[in-house]
């Protein structure tokens, strides 16, 4: 069972304190206890990224979530996505444009 915290992107503190080894190899080598910190960090979809061994048997990995976004970025994450989907509305009519001109010759 995860007894851990949720941290905000600056903190430097494990998230998950106690992760026993998961395999018997690990058992029969005496790994060390396998940990993980996972930084949360504002995004649009809730992804996870980024993942790296800086230690053997620690990770560190980013999670993006809207969770993790204030008022402002969620306004600004909007905005761009409007833009990009006012920009990808008008490649598709160039596009569709383009192809009946070439229909037409």
């Amino acid at each position: 069972m995860w007894t851990g915290e949720i941290l905000p992107t600056s903190s430097s503190v494990p998230i998950s304190p106690q992760i026993t080894p998961i395999c018997l190899f690990d058992l029969l080598l005496q790994s060390p206890a396998r940990s993980m910190r996972v930084r949360l960090v504002c995004g649009e979809e809730e992804k996870l990224y980024g993942g790296v061994e800086p230690a053997t048997c620690v990770y560190d990995t980013f999670f993006s979530t809207p969770v993790a976004c204030t008022d402002a970025e969620l306004h600004n994450i909007t905005a761009q996505l409007k833009q990009l989907e006012a920009l990808q509305a008008e490649v598709q009519a160039e596009i569709a444009a383009a192809a009946a001109l070439k229909d037409e010759l």
